[in-house]
């Protein structure tokens, strides 16, 4: 995760430093940081247009978790001893950590990481909806091939073949499940923003994410 085009700190070091992280000449090269995704958080705001001013108009893949999943997943990922970030979430329930943070003026990113459709539709009107895939990463988990091949399809390269046996890179375990009051709750409080995704994206499959 390189956190370039998010961070103005490394952004400022310039374009040249950038590229030298791509060394090959190929048809299609790119990097993975889910930090660019989060353009309404303090300090990331500039996150597309820097991306505009280096990169023209890129392919861009964004990869959608169930949003109740994710959050729990976020939480977990601040529980870990070695983590330093988030710290007023740190040592509290998963429900101290949700429900009972959830006003607006909470900005509580365990939650608003987790409401997709204000990020979208800015990446969408920055470089074009035709530069945006989006895909669910429990389909991807499910059908690893047939997954990956739309997306490369969508860059424009040679797709891989169907038979190739994948595996869980960074598969994280949990000693705890997420409580049942917190998760009616993310019921209720997740609702609206999936049904905006749906209206968005009518045609992707949501089957393996919770009902809201």
């Amino acid at each position: 995760e390189m956190d370039f085009f998010n961070k103005e700190h490394n952004f400022n070091l310039g374009r040249d430093l950038y590229e030298s992280y791509f060394p090959r000449s190929t048809k299609a090269i790119g990097e993975a940081s889910p930090n660019y995704f989060y353009l309404h958080e303090k300090g990331q705001e500039s996150t597309a247009k820097n991306m505009a001013l280096t990169l023209g108009a890129p392919k861009i893949i964004v990869i959608l978790r169930d949003p109740m999943t994710r959050s729990f997943s976020h939480w977990n990922h601040i529980q870990r001893p070695d983590s330093n970030f988030a710290l007023r979430f740190k040592g509290k329930s998963f429900n101290e950590c949700t429900e009972q943070v959830s006003n607006d003026r909470a900005k509580n990113s365990i939650l608003l990481r987790s409401k997709y459709v204000e990020n979208l539709k800015k990446y969408r009107a920055s470089f074009g909806s035709e530069n945006i895939y989006v895909a669910i990463q429990e389909e991807i988990k499910a059908n690893s091939a047939v997954e990956y091949n739309k997306m490369f399809n969508f860059l424009g390269v040679d797709e891989l073949a169907l038979d190739k046996e994948y595996r869980d890179i960074h598969s994280a375990s949990y000693n705890t499940t997420i409580d049942t009051a917190s998760e009616q709750f993310l019921k209720t409080y997740f609702k609206d923003s999936v049904d905006e995704l749906k209206a968005l994206y009518p045609d992707l499959d949501y089957s393996k994410w919770n009902t809201y």
